[in-house]
Parts: structure tokens; C-alpha cells; sequence
């Protein structure tokens, strides 16, 4: 239903709350266009968090975004930073120093939630 929408009035998907999530918009690249109409209306700033792979095909989008949209280059999050580890086990340390702990590391963390 919502690829159905894109591609007939992309701006339907616009409307609501701000700012609003778009994920995964380049299976749809005429979001991108609608994103650019509706902020040079609105003039607003932060109104669109538009997510998804870097793999588009750009003779599909009418234009770069630029003075509209901006660029954020995110990486996968590692253990440490979604809770799954604690960090006492750092690998650059490991690599760096060589040192391991003879009887290895404990761990305060369990296999239940």
C-alpha cells in the first residue's frame, strides 16, 4: 500500500507528525522529490529522517537535495553501544598490548534478558 502511494502522491506519506521517518525511501526515489517540495514550503528544518541504503538509482531523483537535505554517514553499532557488552573485553587493546588475562575475562553480563 505505501509503494502504491509513493508512486502516485508520494506527499500523502509526508503528512503527520514531525519529524517523520522515512526508511528504506530509495525503493521509492520520488520521496526524495516530495521531501524537497515540502520543505521549500514549509521551511522548516529536522521535518524528514530519511534512512536506508546508499544504493540508488539516481537518474531517478530530480535533484541532489542540496540547501535541503543533509548527508549522515552511519555505521553498524558495535556490542558496547546497544548494551551487549560492557567493554571489558576491548580487541584494539587486545591487538595492541597482547596482554590476555591467564585465566581469561568475567563477565557481569548474562544469556537471559
Amino acid at each position: 500500500m505505501y509503494l502504491e502511494t509513493a508512486k502516485i502522491k508520494p506527499s500523502y506519506l509526508l503528512v503527520g507528525a514531525n519529524p517523520r521517518l522515512i526508511d528504506e525511501w530509495q525503493i521509492a526515489p520520488n520521496l526524495w522529490d516530495a521531501v524537497r517540495v515540502s520543505v521549500d514550503r514549509r521551511g522548516e528544518e529536522g521535518l524528514y529522517i530519511l534512512t536506508g541504503s546508499n544504493s540508488i538509482d539516481r537518474t531517478k531523483i530530480m535533484h541532489t537535495g542540496t540547501g535541503r537535505i543533509d548527508r549522515l554517514v552511519m555505521y553498524p553499532m558495535s556490542l558496547f553501544e546497544t548494551g551487549e557488552s560492557n567493554g571489558t573485553v576491548s580487541l584494539a587493546e587486545l591487538f595492541k598490548t597482547g596482554a590476555m588475562p591467564e585465566d581469561g575475562f568475567e563477565s557481569s553480563l548474562s544469556l537471559t534478558a
